[in-house]
């Protein structure tokens, strides 16, 4: 049964199922960069908060056997190991920027030098995608779907999780009307049962027999 209490935001969709939204806990073993598979590489160069350099330590680099590609102590920027970081992804002929990856409030900023294989996006783009997963904008959508069942001939509805979906990214949260519109489209993927009916029957010693 949905509890509207536990969740950061719940959308009821046209199509009779709510969409109730939380933050996805799981997202943090969840890396953008791996979503590319080996072509984009990342690297830290500073960063104002340690906390939220450790956070996205994952990065890593597309290529393994580049050890210039190594991780940065927040205080050990070391401009030599960013241009061999940058020469050595150019010479592959990937898009190399320096990056500025922000919290809502542009607070523990972080630099990070991303390269990106052509044909998998930008380095901005990726940026934005590890801004949301670094701070924590990944969210997780449980899906209730209507159910009904009767007791003694009174009809009765409930809601009930039918399926969940993590790793969404929303393009703007404070922009509900665009949160909304991207949880009908989500909602519409869904293939919600037919509302099932379920028939009890209250017996004489007060036990429920369906």
């Amino acid at each position: 049964m949905l509890d509207e209490s536990k969740y950061l935001e719940t959308i009821r969709t046209e199509s009779g199922v709510v969409v109730a939204i939380d933050y996805d806990e799981s997202a943090a073993d969840d890396c953008p960069i791996d979503w590319l598979d080996g072509h984009a590489a990342a690297l830290v160069t500073d960063a104002e908060d340690y906390a939220t350099a450790k956070a996205i330590e994952r990065l890593g680099t597309a290529d393994t056997s580049a050890t210039m590609a190594r991780w940065y102590a927040v205080d050990d920027e070391d401009e030599a190991e960013r241009e061999a970081f940058t020469k050595h992804y150019a010479r592959k002929g990937w898009t190399v920027q320096t990056c500025t990856i922000r919290s809502d409030m542009g607070e523990c900023p972080i630099t990070a030098v991303i390269a990106v294989e052509d044909g998998y996006g930008t380095p901005d783009m990726l940026a934005r995608e590890l801004e949301d997963w670094a701070f924590g904008h990944v969210y997780r959508l449980d899906f209730y779907a209507p159910y009904w069942y009767e007791v003694n001939g009174e009809v009765n509805a409930t809601l009930e999780l039918y399926d969940s979906l993590g790793g969404v990214y929303f393009g703007d949260w404070a922009d509900t009307e665009a949160v909304r519109s991207e949880c009908e489209d989500y909602a519409a993927d869904i293939v919600a049962p037919d509302t099932i009916t379920v028939h009890i029957t209250a017996t004489a010693n007060g036990k429920i027999a369906a």
